[in-house]
């Protein structure tokens, strides 16, 4: 019998699940388990109809947050799920209308995350912080147990290395979060990784996508460490010249790609930095809106004049990048492959022309061939990022998209050698 069988069922879950709502004071409480690339609802609390009809439902990992926190691409606290770039644009978040979010993930008695336990609200709130996630870790740890996932309650210290970038071991104090965000601001404790960017055409990575850990912190994403730290910036600058570090040492053919947010862009001495790179073709990734301000478009111009392959960056919907390409002219607009997932079509119907599914995920044919249009029509090439299945990146393939990222194509690793 699976772990989850049954599980709404069962008492002990129900009264976790209670708890771990009223903690953090938060509309519904939620556990998933994961199996293989999807993840499952396997029970639900809530005092409100938010996710009503939510258990037994499968989706792609992807899709969720609960994935992407899993993934170390969100953090595990979101007081504003509308205000952050890659949480608004999830379409679990815009089908159950979620403001806000804390999860922590369950663990195996081997260490790996089996699933999360996550709380979630329909109106933003600004009381979650980084302590937040920390109030969860214990009724995580009863859940694995009660779910069948672990014999005992794992001890904090015999917790192990993170996968898939999720933070690990004894929750930080607020001092010791504290001490780590310094840390990562002056560039130390920090991993470097690259997530291949792949052209479809030739299988062959075309450039290597920096990516960043903290090591001091069980291995978290930074993003997750940092959370509405005001030192975000000041980590963002650190974390770019460790990467800017590794210019050259990529297998030859291949460039290296960097993200810069709006803000960084306009600090003083960034654009130096990145021009000293931008010679070699170094992809530059700007957040989308860049050419609705002066003094950033007129720096991602300076940029691609110096010889950087300039990218802008489709948050919010995936058309809101196309803006800046009309403007800036870039060679690459990049969305989010959540972003151009459709519903499932009904039971024993076929998918739609181009359009095929794994796990649930299923490509809107007919957005991507429009995305395709009018990027060609200015003269850039469309790269798709989190592509984490074969279906997604079979419907990609098929369309014709030029470049994807993801860990269907590759995860984030070690440099290769040159």
């Amino acid at each position: 019998m699976s772990a989850h069988a049954g599980a709404r069922e069962r008492p002990e879950v129900r009264r976790l699940l209670d708890a771990a709502r009223i903690a953090v004071d938060m509309d519904a409480s939620l556990v998933t388990l994961h199996e293989g690339l999807d993840e499952v609802a396997v029970a639900t609390s809530s005092r409100s109809a938010l996710l009503r009809g939510a258990v037994g439902r499968r989706t792609p990992l992807a899709n969720t947050i609960c994935g992407q926190v899993a993934a170390g691409r969100l953090p595990r606290w979101i007081p504003d799920a509308g205000a952050d770039p890659l949480a608004s644009v999830l379409p679990v978040t815009r089908a159950h209308d979620i403001g806000s979010y804390v999860g922590t993930p369950l663990h195996d008695d081997d260490g790996h995350v089996a699933g999360m336990l996550c709380c979630l609200s329909r109106a933003p709130d600004d009381r979650i912080g980084p302590d937040a996630p920390a109030v969860l870790e214990s009724l995580a740890s009863a859940l694995s147990v009660a779910l069948g996932l672990a014999r005992r309650p794992a001890a904090a210290s015999e917790t192990s290395a993170p996968t898939a970038g999720a933070s690990r071991g004894a929750p930080l104090s607020s001092l010791e979060h504290h001490r780590a965000v310094r840390s990562l601001a002056r560039g130390e404790d920090v991993d470097v990784l690259f997530e291949p960017v792949v052209d479809l055409a030739t299988d062959r990575p075309r450039a290597f996508a920096a990516a960043f850990h903290a090591a001091a912190c069980h291995g978290a994403a930074v993003g997750d460490v940092v959370g509405a730290h005001g030192l975000a910036e000041d980590v963002e600058l650190a974390c770019l010249r460790r990467a800017l570090g590794h210019q050259g040492r990529q297998p030859p053919g291949t460039a290296l790609a960097v993200a810069v947010s709006r803000g960084l862009l306009e600090r003083p001495g960034v654009l130096d930095l990145l021009l000293d790179h931008a010679a070699s073709g170094l992809w530059v990734a700007v957040g989308h809106g860049a050419a609705d301000d002066g003094a950033t478009y007129e720096r991602a111009r300076r940029l691609r004049a110096a010889g950087a392959v300039l990218a802008v960056d489709g948050a919010g919907t995936p058309s809101s990048g196309l803006v800046d390409a009309l403007r800036l002219g870039p060679p690459l607009v990049s969305v989010c492959a959540g972003t151009l997932d459709g519903a499932p079509p009904p039971d024993g119907a076929p998918p739609p022309d181009g359009a095929q599914g794994d796990g649930g995920a299923h490509v809107r044919p007919e957005l991507v061939r429009a995305l395709l249009a009018v990027t060609r029509s200015v003269g850039a090439r469309l790269v798709v990022r989190d592509v984490t299945t074969a279906g997604q990146l079979d419907a990609l393939r098929a369309l014709g998209v030029p470049l994807v990222r993801g860990s269907a194509v590759g995860a984030s690793a070690p440099l290769p050698a040159a």
